[in-house]
């Protein structure tokens, strides 16, 4: 028994849609499927078994989004996956120099 996924990644802030995001279909699994979004954002998986499943975006610049998905028996689900900015953290480093309190406002 199987059903398909066809679902749309937008950004959060204004709900436009995610060219080239990646979408993985339970990315923990043994055989992970995934894809990539069209220029509207779209994105699908035929052939999915019925049942709960992890649905994960990402984009470079953008937090990975986790959602949950539930796949009936010949019916196709429409998920909606929104982006938040804010993506890997930069390694923080060390400021050389000094910093003069004279030019600071108080």
């Amino acid at each position: 028994m199987a059903g398909k996924i066809e679902g749309t990644v937008v950004f959060k802030d204004n709900m436009s849609p995610v060219a080239d995001a990646r979408v993985f279909l339970d990315p923990e699994a043994r055989e992970p499927r995934s894809t990539k979004t069209d220029g509207l954002g779209h994105f699908e998986f035929e052939n999915v078994v019925t049942g709960l499943h992890e649905l994960v975006a990402d984009r470079e610049g953008y937090q990975r989004k986790r959602q949950d998905v539930t796949v009936y028996h010949e019916q196709t689900v429409y998920p909606i996956v929104e982006l938040e900015k804010g993506g890997p953290k930069v390694k923080k480093g060390k400021t050389k120099g000094t910093f003069d309190y004279s030019d600071s406002k108080r």
